[in-house]
């Protein structure tokens, strides 16, 4: 709202609103929020690092909404890309069997952690629509409406939820919120800078490139959290990079 509030004043321009942003913005706030939960789920079950990567499956499926619903469709090779990225993702959600075979992984955290990338593939591709359906002189501003519109539903949702059934979780909320803010800001700060970017380009690329944290959750996995990865899982992961950046170049 701060943001919001300062770009305006600096810069007062008239911005359009039609009746299907509310429709598109609300719908994408809550598919991040369910994303969101998914994949705090999946680390239950596998680490943090994997789990991470589990929710990657939204790479084909932003690609995969964006050609149908915004008729942005990648080229050829940058699918070829995509389903080397897939790839990846499939070594890292493998399990090796008795007979010395892989088969894909069936387990609680693989289906929350791909089902956390369903909705955050959703919540890329409602964003990019938001963004393009405002009308206003200035794609900042437009990115910064989007972004405060999207967190004031999330915050509104998750308030109510914690309100009326767990308000003792307000209370560790508020007592913590050194942590909070912290953690608050960075997140936002990661938001805002894609919202941004969505609004520039298309949301298949935008989601690609971000996969680099992949690398990142690795290095924290590994450097502060002390979990250990097995080769499969270095490969995955090498897999999935080497997609990343042929969506970068061909997308």
């Amino acid at each position: 709202m701060l943001l919001l509030t300062g770009t305006y004043i600096w810069h007062p321009t008239p911005i359009s609103i039609p009746g299907s942003y509310w429709f598109k913005v609300s719908g994408a706030a809550t598919a991040q929020i369910l994303g969101t939960i998914l994949l705090l789920k999946s680390f239950r079950e596998r680490d943090f690092a994997v789990g991470t990567v589990y929710s990657k499956a939204e790479i084909l499926l932003v690609a995969i909404a964006s050609t149908v619903l915004l008729k942005e469709t990648p080229s050829l090779l940058a699918w070829i890309a995509i389903v080397l990225c897939m790839l990846g993702l499939i070594i890292l959600t493998a399990k090796k069997s008795s007979q010395s075979h892989y088969s894909p992984a069936t387990s609680t955290g693989a289906v929350r952690g791909m089902s956390s990338g369903l909705f955050f593939g959703l919540a890329a591709v409602g964003i990019r629509s938001s963004v393009t359906t405002l009308a206003a002189s200035s794609l900042w501003h437009r990115s910064v409406f989007t972004l405060a519109t999207m967190l004031g539903i999330q915050a509104l949702l998750h308030g109510l939820y914690l309100f009326f059934f767990s308000a003792d979780q307000l209370a560790k909320i508020f007592s913590n919120w050194r942590r909070c803010v912290l953690i608050g800001l960075m997140s936002v700060s990661g938001t805002t800078g894609w919202t941004v970017a969505m609004a520039m380009t298309t949301a298949s690329r935008v989601r690609t490139l971000g996969q680099i944290e992949i690398v990142l959750a690795f290095i924290i996995s590994t450097t502060r959290l002390k979990e250990r990865h097995k080769a499969k899982d270095y490969l995955g992961s090498t897999l999935v990079l080497l997609g990343i950046i042929g969506v970068v170049v061909f997308g």
